[in-house]
């Protein structure tokens, strides 16, 4: 009886076959041999598949040097060929060191991404759109299917530079193209977007002033009212703050308490104060009248004791009464004065005095009128006082 067993292994096909018992037995003329037991057969041959493995490994897709050391470039190491992933280089003084399309480059290795060294790199062709050029499949790549990681990189709006992973393998047509997806800013979709490993991480930032995102990655951003401070932009209000999803503030004072100027605000500039030159003011002394602005200062007015009651002073014209103004309030102080000398208005009357009710009593001595001559008639009158007339009657000499 026969048992066959076929094994395969990421590196070969093994084919195994036991002759367990008779397989039967010869068929000549004769008939001899019938029933003679045949012996084990093994057949185990690693490489009877694929295309024979090359003495040198240049530009084998790679991920590690230890996949580059063929028979003959044992110094052969795994090396960055940027976004475009890893191939085998051998190791290099000099250009002429390197076969036909390939240059001697200061590259980094897979193992070491800090220090440069020597190695046969792909000359970079017509279309090669990588750091070096792109790199062949031989037979046995593409029959092993050997692979590198690539990487597929963007920059963002911000100036950050993501990237996503992939593969690279070798087929009958050559490197297939990186399996990496194009990496993009995150947004709500439920997805790894910028490929950090984070699903949807600060996104629905866009949200208005005072309202709050969040991402439901089937319906994607929502948003409601927030809390907390804000700025609206308006330098006519001060302790901005979040209510019901919109951001309000105090309305600012622009009162500088300075009668000359004319306070105003502006959303973009904020307060102002306009000169009132020339207009009344006040100095801020109730016992001054008719104060007026000089550009932006108040200029103050005449003394309040000094002016008629009916310009809005406390001169009361009674010749009985001190007339004052009282500084704190502006009050006018009319008080009497006693024994005062005054006018009772008959101007024939002398010795006129004030009494205790600031009323001017009328003097007990008439007015004396003489002019010393002969030709008139003195007399007074009380509105006019003391009246010279010429004589009639009366001779007179020169």
């Amino acid at each position: 009886m026969l048992h066959a067993r076929i094994l395969r292994t990421s590196t070969a096909l093994i084919l195994s076959a036991s002759l367990i018992a008779a397989c039967g037995t010869t068929d000549d003329d004769d008939g001899k041999g019938k029933g003679q037991q045949l012996a084990d057969i093994q057949y185990q041959d690693a490489g009877a598949f694929l295309p024979p493995k090359p003495t040198v490994s240049i530009c084998n897709p790679c991920n590690s040097s230890l996949q580059c050391n063929g028979s003959d470039d044992v110094a052969a190491k795994c090396v960055s060929y940027g976004d475009e992933g890893s191939f085998c280089a051998p190791t290099c003084n000099a250009d002429s060191d390197c076969t036909e399309g390939y240059t001697c480059g200061d590259v980094n290795t897979v193992e070491d991404s800090t220090k440069k060294a020597k190695h046969c790199v792909r000359k970079k062709a017509a279309g090669d759109t990588g750091t070096y050029g792109s790199c062949p499949c031989t037979a046995y790549a593409a029959a092993k299917s050997l692979a590198t990681s690539c990487i597929a990189s963007e920059t963002l709006d911000k100036g950050d530079k993501v990237t996503c992973p992939g593969m690279r393998y070798c087929t009958d047509s050559g490197l297939t193209a990186c399996t990496a997806t194009k990496p993009t800013a995150e947004v709500c979709d439920g997805l790894d977007n910028n490929c950090d490993g984070q699903l949807d991480e600060d996104t629905c930032k866009d949200a208005p002033e005072c309202q709050k995102g969040t991402c439901h990655p089937a319906a994607g951003c929502t948003y409601a009212p927030a809390e907390g401070t804000c700025d609206d932009n308006n330098m006519c209000t001060n302790k901005d703050k979040c209510w019901n999803g919109a951001c309000t503030g105090d309305k600012v004072s622009c009162d500088d308490d300075n009668s000359c100027t004319k306070d105003t605000c502006d959303p973009k500039a904020g307060c102002k104060h306009e000169a009132l030159d020339k207009q009344a003011c006040d100095d801020g002394k109730p016992c001054t009248i008719g104060d007026v602005c000089d550009k932006t200062k108040c200029i103050g007015g005449k003394d309040k004791a000094k002016v008629a009651t009916a310009q809005g002073g406390c001169m009361d014209s009674n010749d009985c009464t001190q007339d004052l103004c009282q500084t704190k309030t502006g009050a006018c102080i009319n008080s009497v004065t006693e024994g005062a000398k005054c006018e009772d208005g008959d101007l024939c009357t002398e010795g006129d005095v004030c009494d205790k009710s600031g009323n001017c009593e009328k003097g007990s001595k008439a007015k004396k009128c003489t002019d010393g001559k002969d030709c008139t008639d003195d007399s007074c009158d009380k509105d006019k006082g003391c009246v010279f007339l010429p004589s009639s009657s009366t001779p007179c000499s020169k």
